[in-house]
């Protein structure tokens, strides 16, 4: 495809080579003439004014000589000065001179010998005279004077003049008046009085300036056809010269590149030499072999990136198809976490709700054991499915973590109640304590801090069969941008192989398999707390020996600390109601309060029923989502509506998102709190989404599910 430059290159748009030659070669040489002109005029002129100079020299030369000889030849004659011998007195001989100068000379000069005390008032000096005379006066030792003047009435001259010093023969007539002849004496007033040396006039010769430009002229006019021809025979040689050497080959040069730029890099220019045209030339065809390389390398580029692009796209397909795959497996393992939670925590609800209540009722110590046994292997197992719901939310980066202000302290006391319970039932002392000041408060998820350090007490306190477990918290680098809270966990426990150090941290992975069947466990603890520890601005690290213990430190980050009082206090911190305490407020906590419950399993609603009975409520069942609305808007429609919709969110006929969206589209403005086995990332959204006001996971804890139902239950009871 030709380029819009070539296209209008071939079309005229651009002027030729050689005319543009033509051109610049036409005003070189007419600049040339032009110079030349001006050049030999101005040189002519010089010329012509240096022949009138010497011509006047030669003239003033004779002159002189002239006056001479009349002064000589006069006094050797004896003649007596009288009016006719008069006339032969050397200024008057060349006066008469002057008068007849134009006739013998076609120079155009005007001679006149001129004093500034004539005798005869022809011989008076003008004003350029005077000028003169006055100049030798000041510059005795200059011989002429040759200068251009103009006149007032416009005409030009050059001025040429001698000076006449005062010589010896001079003084018989005009030294001393008593000392000239007689005639002299009485025909004269003035021209007395000069002593040798002294300027007596000038050799005045005037040039007039028209006659120099005339001359000047003519010799320019004879010298311009000469100049003409020569010029232009330098033209043609040089143009042809042009031609021969650079146009010719240029043109070369233009048709080859006009080739290259139709896609032919078979051609070559042909151009040899070795001046500037010819090494273009020479580069312009390396160019061209490099073209003609780099297209045959370029297409056989081409054919590879087809055949690549070829195999990306199937590659592409391959890789789209493996994600779907992949999307499928999620959403499949999604679901089936989703459904194994459900199916698992529905069930459990029961087992542990009515363990916990049978252990309140009974007294027989086999009884009690045997219910510890259950309630405690249900949290066991419940355990086992949170930590497969948290480690399946990290992977899948759902996971929420929130940053808020909370007390390390509070966090430290809390978890050492907690943890204090399963210590002793080993007969293990555990100590937790500070290493120095700690902030009052820091910026972290308090939660997942807490399920960090309840997983490594925990494990420390599980493989350690004799001893004590010691917690040390610590602040590191309070004073810097990134301050960090460090918690040090070590057990006197079976300790860690190095060998085994490296798979700690994996999913499902513990040191080996006896530990598994000796100490129980998943092994996703680890791998949850040391993610979880991550995701807070930190991280955990471990040092073991096996039969010695280990030690696991962990560090999260506490936000800055810069306004943050630091507190150096003993554990614990704080103190919290008891779970007695709890237990006692419950009975009277819900009295009057009027729940429907939307349940379709029998256990969960016979425990649910049970557990706010107790706590003073007064509660109806309903099978199904169905049932409850129809429920709802009856008993809504009386003297005696609900106070708050304990709504499951898995059933038949019509489920808990459904009810309660129909419940929000029939104005039904009665508290709703979802309840559901469900406990997925998003879950609690969705409930919110339907028009829930708030939701709960079960198993149930009794004491939360009595707060949530006194929480809304106690507005519409108000």
């Amino acid at each position: 495809m030709k380029t819009p430059c070539l296209d209008e290159c071939e079309n005229g748009g651009a002027m030729k080579l050689h005319s543009k030659i033509i051109l610049i070669l036409l005003a070189v040489l007419g600049v040339s003439l032009a110079w030349t002109i001006v050049s030999d005029y101005e040189s002519s002129k010089q010329q012509v004014r240096d022949d009138l100079r010497n011509e006047a020299d030669n003239i003033r030369g004779v002159l002189m000589a002239t006056r001479r000889v009349y002064h000589h030849q006069f006094l050797d004659s004896g003649l007596p000065l009288n009016n006719k011998t008069l006339g032969f007195l050397p200024a008057h001989a060349l006066s008469r001179i002057s008068e007849d100068f134009k006739n013998w000379t076609d120079s155009g000069m005007e001679f006149n010998n001129v004093s500034d005390r004539p005798r005869n008032s022809a011989n008076q000096a003008d004003a350029i005279e005077m000028e003169a005379m006055r100049f030798y006066r000041d510059n005795p030792q200059v011989e002429e004077r040759f200068v251009q003047y103009d006149t007032d009435e416009g005409d030009s001259y050059y001025h040429y003049s001698r000076p006449i010093w005062t010589e010896e023969y001079c003084l018989k007539c005009h030294g001393k008046r008593a000392a000239a002849p007689d005639t002299i004496q009485a025909g004269y007033d003035t021209a007395f009085g000069y002593e040798v040396g002294d300027l007596r006039g000038i050799m005045s010769i005037k040039l007039p300036g028209s006659v120099v430009q005339g001359r000047s002229l003519a010799t320019a006019k004879r010298n311009l056809w000469s100049h003409f021809v020569t010029l232009a025979i330098a033209f043609l040689l040089i143009y042809w010269l042009v031609i021969q050497f650079a146009v010719r080959k240029l043109r070369k040069l233009e048709a080859s590149a006009r080739k290259v730029a139709d896609g032919d890099y078979s051609c070559a220019t042909g151009i040899t030499g070795r001046d500037e045209i010819g090494k273009v030339a020479m580069v312009f065809d390396t160019m061209v072999d490099r073209l003609a390389d780099r297209e045959k390398r370029m297409t056989d580029a081409l054919e590879l990136e087809k055949l690549a692009t070829k195999n990306l796209e199937t590659a592409v397909a391959e890789l789209d198809l493996a994600r779907q795959i992949a999307e499928s497996a999620t959403r499949s393992k999604s679901e089936f976490l989703a459904n194994m939670s459900h199916e698992i925590r529905t069930p459990m609800t029961a087992i542990l709700g009515f363990s916990e209540l049978m252990m309140g009722r009974t007294s027989d110590e086999q009884d009690v054991a045997a219910l510890q046994t259950i309630n405690r292997n249900g949290e066991h197992l419940l355990e086992i499915i949170n930590d497969i719901l948290d480690l399946s939310k990290i992977e899948s980066g759902h996971l929420q973590i929130e940053r808020v202000d909370c007390s390390p302290h509070q966090i430290l006391s809390d978890v050492d109640e907690l943890m204090q319970v399963r210590a002793s039932n080993k007969n293990i002392r555990l100590s937790i304590g500070c290493s120095g000041p700690l902030p009052e408060r820091i910026e972290t998820d308090p939660t997942r801090l807490k399920q960090i350090l309840i997983n490594l007490i925990g494990n420390a306190i599980k493989f350690t069969n004799a001893g004590q477990v010691d917690v040390v918290a610590r602040t590191v680098d309070a004073a810097t941008s990134n301050p960090t809270l460090q918690i040090e966990v070590t057990d006197t426990g079976i300790g860690i192989s190095p060998q085994q150090l490296h798979v700690l941290f994996q999913p499902f992975s513990q040191a080996d398999t006896s530990t598994t069947r000796e100490f129980g466990g998943t092994g996703l603890g680890l791998t949850i707390s040391k993610r979880l520890a991550e995701s807070l601005g930190g991280g955990i690290g471990v040092r073991s020996e096996p039969g010695r213990g280990s030690t696991f430190t962990l560090s999260v980050s506490t936000g800055p600390l810069g306004d943050v009082q630091m507190i150096d206090s003993p554990l614990p911190y704080l103190c919290k109601p008891t779970r007695a305490a709890v237990e006692d407020s419950e009975p009277t906590a819900l009295d009057g309060c009027r729940v429907l419950l939307a349940e379709d399993g029998v256990d969960n609603q016979r425990l649910i029923s049970v557990v706010l009975s107790r706590a003073g409520a007064v509660v109806t069942v309903a099978n199904n989502g169905a049932e409850a609305v129809e429920l709802a808007m009856v008993e809504n429609s009386g003297d005696a509506p609900f106070d708050v919709i304990l709504m499951d969110i898995q059933m038949p006929v019509m489920d808990g998102y459904d009810a309660t969206a129909k419940l929000r589209s029939l104005h039904c403005d009665t508290p709703i709190i979802a309840l559901t086995a469900h406990a997925m990332m998003g879950d609690r959204e969705k409930c919110i989404d339907a028009g829930c006001d708030d939701y709960t996971t079960k198993p149930i804890d009794r004491g939360q599910l009595i707060s949530l139902v006194h929480k809304y239950g106690a507005k519409q009871m108000s």
